[in-house]
This record gives C-alpha cells, structure tokens and sequence, in this order.
C-alpha cells in the first residue's frame, strides 16, 4: 500500500502527471478502482507510463546537499626559547687583581677623603684666625675690660680644666667647662687666663696645648691657695681647638 498521506507528495503538487480519462489527481487509485471520484476510469491509470512516473516520483528522496562553512584555521604560534648565559667564572689571577684593585681603590678614597677634610679644616682655619686676630697677652693683662666683647685668640698650656654643670636656680643644666691657661708672653713669662667653655672638651687634659677663639668678658676673681684674692683677664671660648 502507498502512504495515504498524500500531502507532500511530489506526485499529489504535479499537475503534469494526471490520469489520462480525467483530471483527479487522486492516486490512490492505482490499487483500487473504488477511489473516492467515482469516475470509473481509474483502471487506465495503471498505464506502463503513468506507473512508472508514479514510482519515480513516490521512491525517489531529496537529500539536500550541505551548505559549506568557511572554517579559520589558526595559524601555529611561535613561541622562542630562551637559552641561558653561562655565568662568568674569574680565573684565580683575576680574583686576585680584582681584591688588590679594590684595597688601592679603598687607600685611594681614603687619602682623599682625609685631604678633603684637611682642606676644609684648613679653610675653617683661616676663616677663624681672619674673624679672631691674636692679641697681645700683656696688653689683655694690663687691660681686660678694653677687649670685653671683642673676638680674639690666645694660646696656651692647660694647668687647671674642670667641668660643672649649670644646675643652680636659674641654671640651664648644660656643662660648662672652666679652663686655666698659661700664656707664654714675648719676653718668655707667663700669664694666666680663664676660660670658659659651653660643653665637653673631650681629650683635653692638663698640660695640653689649645687655641682659644672666644670673646672678652672682663675678669676673673678668685681665690688662690694661700687664700689671697687673684684677678685674671676672662675669655668665653666659642671654639676651642688643640
């Protein structure tokens, strides 16, 4: 038996293909007569040609052909190889001259270095002895109070150096260092000086040789051992180097 479903036949939709003694379209008459038109003719239908266009059209399938799609192939990424340095390796006489480079490099930078300070020292100096011209002692012995306020230098030999800190009522608790010096004169006598000193002299004993840069502050009075008063010219050291 054919498919009754007769819908989407290719035979059912092709008018060409009619049976030759009336226009019904119904093909289902191929095997029996009694088909629903009625017209009684539908036994000619089974002509050699009508069958044959019957089976051709009923047995044959349309396979639709696949449509192409266009597919990207990726192209190969190149990925480099990174090859190593060998590590450089010094050779004994290398190592050898590198560390005797090194030393020469480091005395080098350190007679530099020492000239450098040297130099700047020299300079502060020479700013120094510019800014506190040397007096004569026997002129501040004679008059103390004349250079009071003025900057001066004086040289001499430690013989008394003590320190003591400000704590009295109003005191500031800093140190201050009191100081005695000998200061030889042109004739070869000697002359003693107070100085005092706004911190710690360190290395700076008795019998130590100092340049005093300071300002006069009139007199000192004090009591010496055998108790008779003394009076000596006073010096407030604002640099004090030895």
């Amino acid at each position: 038996m054919f498919n009754s479903d007769w819908s989407g036949c290719i035979v059912w939709s092709n008018r060409t293909l009619l049976c030759n003694r009336c226009t019904c379209r119904d093909w289902r008459c191929y095997n029996d007569a009694r088909a629903a038109c009625g017209c009684g003719f539908h036994t000619n239908c089974q002509s050699t040609s009508a069958i044959s266009d019957f089976n051709r059209y009923t047995t044959t399938s349309l396979t639709p052909s696949p449509t192409s799609t266009a597919t990207a192939t990726p192209e190969p990424t190149y990925t480099p190889t990174i090859t190593p340095l060998p590590t450089a390796t010094l050779k004994p006489a290398q190592v050898k001259q590198t560390a005797v480079q090194a030393t020469v490099d480091a005395k080098q930078a350190a007679v530099k270095a020492t000239a450098e300070a040297k130099q700047a020292a020299t300079a502060t100096i020479v700013a120094l002895d510019t800014e506190y011209p040397e007096v004569d002692i026997r002129d501040l012995v004679k008059r103390p109070q004349r250079y009071k306020g003025q900057k001066f230098q004086v040289t001499g030999k430690v013989f008394t150096i003590r320190e003591q800190v400000d704590d009295g009522l109003f005191g500031t608790g800093e140190t201050i260092t009191q100081i005695q010096i000998w200061v030889t004169t042109p004739d070869g006598s000697k002359e003693a000086v107070v100085v005092l000193f706004n911190g710690t002299l360190e290395k700076v004993f008795e019998e130590s040789t100092i340049i005093v840069y300071g300002v006069g502050e009139g007199t000192y009075e004090g009591v010496n051992g055998f108790g008779a008063t003394i009076t000596q010219p006073k010096v407030k050291a604002a640099f004090v180097r030895f």
